[in-house]
């Protein structure tokens, strides 16, 4: 998905956001996550820099035998974004 809002955490701006779709919009929404990304804050970013943040995003999708879920960032899922992109991905 796309907004055409800012969306900010403190002072930090928020690129992108993984969503779980809870049972209650199932009805209307015919998938299990959302992945929003926040058009102000990715002004200016090349393709690969917009490839990278959903793939940064498809990291917190958790799968495993009895559900769906949203997992919270930690250090692995940095590592394999430095290790395939390096540390500036987001610099424009």
């Amino acid at each position: 998905l796309s907004s055409g809002h800012e969306k900010k955490t403190g002072d930090k701006k928020v690129f992108g956001q993984a969503e779980k779709i809870s049972e209650k919009y199932k009805w209307g929404i015919p998938c299990d996550f959302t992945i929003t990304v926040f058009e102000p804050n990715i002004e200016g970013f090349s393709r690969d820099q917009i490839k990278i943040l959903i793939f940064h995003e498809l990291l917190h999708i958790g799968v495993d035998a009895e559900r769906l879920f949203i997992k919270p960032h930690d250090l692995e899922d940095f590592k394999v974004i430095i290790d395939e992109f390096g540390t500036n991905w987001a610099e424009v």
